[in-house]
């Protein structure tokens, strides 16, 4: 539909009539149908940018100029239709972490009251929250300050640009893709059937190559009941080999890993020379844990590289004699580096002075190590480091009839666990 011109056609129109073809053109110029009004007004700008036969067509070119920038600014921006008291909504976006690209819906999450609130997008594309402060391995978005269960504040945080330092990363530049590479986590004891884990980074060699991490502690807990349903249940005086759950992660897709893709099992690890690490399968072995009589995870302490058991764990009961016998410790199958405790239970009278010697089980020299002696009222005992065989076997060995007393005390991680 456009405008109808008032056509003179040499017959004389009473003063009605003409003003009446007025009115009419004067409706067609207000009109908001299409066609009519504003639609019939052309537009150009002076340098020419804006070329248009009519408003209509004006504004569909600016809405085709400014709608890509209009997507953007409305990326990860403030709801205000879901956006309440100590409930902050955001709109969808699209985020690029840790080389892969996340399309994140629309959502909300729930505000601390009275607190300085942080709203970040982790490397997993998770809205998250803290009242810490800005995480440089994640995204700013938003601050907002809540005082009674109103938000008082919010702060638009969204950079154009955003350097995150992933966990991948050290301060001397990428971790680089070494087999067997580990930043090992720090295990503490918490309950008879769970334990915290400290910050992590490993290499894994599983069904992808990739490193996968986790930033903050994690609590797994044991048993097919607990963190991760393929755990097997505790049992009275057992190992248990903690691994990275490879399906687990195959089906988590995303480096950043929770204590769900973890497992606890008691098959043990078998060392790969290719992948430089303790594997069953794709599973990476990053731990091992011992239970009591009672079933329960024995209480340990982990420092660095070495792992000690609160009590020491009596292995050879006052035994002993002249030729050299096997001592078996309790220690993982990875373990070959262990801290023993070494003294004399009996001492044989009159027997004058005994010497109490160590080795690794199957070594060629026949000395060993001296580790203490006893006299006729005087019994010795001394701690040192050994090393076993793979069989986490010492040999142990007096020089005249007396029983010793053997303790485990702890062992350390090896390299590539």
């Amino acid at each position: 539909m456009a405008f109808t011109k008032i056509v003179l056609t040499g017959t004389r129109d009473l003063i009605a009539t003409a003003f009446g073809r007025v009115n009419t053109l004067i409706d067609d110029l207000l009109s908001t149908v299409s066609g009519k009004g504003a639609s019939q007004i052309g537009l150009e700008d002076s340098a020419g940018n804006l070329t248009a036969e009519n408003v209509e067509a004006g504004i569909a070119e600016l809405y085709t100029a400014l709608s890509g920038f209009q997507a953007l600014a409305d990326t990860f921006d403030e709801d205000p239709a879901t956006t309440s008291g100590t409930t902050w909504g955001w709109k969808a976006g699209l985020a690029f972490l840790n080389g892969v690209f996340y399309s994140i819906t629309a959502g909300t999450i729930s505000l601390t009251d009275d607190s300085e609130n942080y709203l970040e997008i982790n490397s997993s594309g998770t809205v998250t929250k803290n009242t810490t402060g800005w995480n440089n391995t994640r995204i700013p978005i938003r601050q907002i300050t809540v005082a009674s269960g109103v938000q008082t504040a919010s702060t638009d945080k969204r950079p154009w640009f955003s350097a995150v330092t992933l966990a991948t990363a050290s301060s001397s530049g990428m971790w680089p893709l070494v087999n067997g590479l580990a930043k090992r986590a720090k295990f503490s004891w918490k309950d008879a059937d769970e334990i915290y884990i400290n910050a992590g980074v490993y290499h894994h060699l599983g069904t992808s190559e990739q490193l996968v991490y986790w930033h903050d502690q994690l609590t797994f807990q044991f048993g097919s009941g607990g963190t991760n349903a393929d755990s097997s249940d505790l049992a009275n005086n057992d190992w248990f080999y903690l691994y990275l759950d490879d399906s687990a992660i195959v089906t988590a897709g995303v480096p950043e890993l929770t204590e769900t893709e973890l497992v606890a099992v008691t098959t043990e690890p078998t060392w790969s020379n290719t992948k430089q690490g303790w594997y069953s399968g794709n599973d990476r072995c990053i731990g091992a844990f011992f239970t009591g009589g009672t079933a329960n995870i024995l209480e340990f302490f982990h420092e660095g590289s070495l792992f000690l058991y609160a009590d020491q764990i009596l292995e050879i009961d006052n035994d002993g004699g002249a030729t050299w016998t096997d001592a078996v410790l309790t220690l993982p199958k990875f373990v070959t580096e262990t801290q023993i405790t070494l003294d004399f239970g009996t001492y044989g009278a009159g027997s004058g002075e005994a010497r109490a010697d160590v080795r690794t089980n199957g070594q060629a020299g026949t000395t060993g190590h001296f580790v203490t002696r006893a006299y006729t009222n005087i019994k010795g005992g001394n701690t040192l480091n050994m090393i076993t065989d793979s069989n986490q076997t010492i040999e142990y060995k007096v020089t005249v009839t007396c029983g010793i007393n053997i303790y485990t005390d702890g062992w350390y991680f090896p390299i590539g666990l």
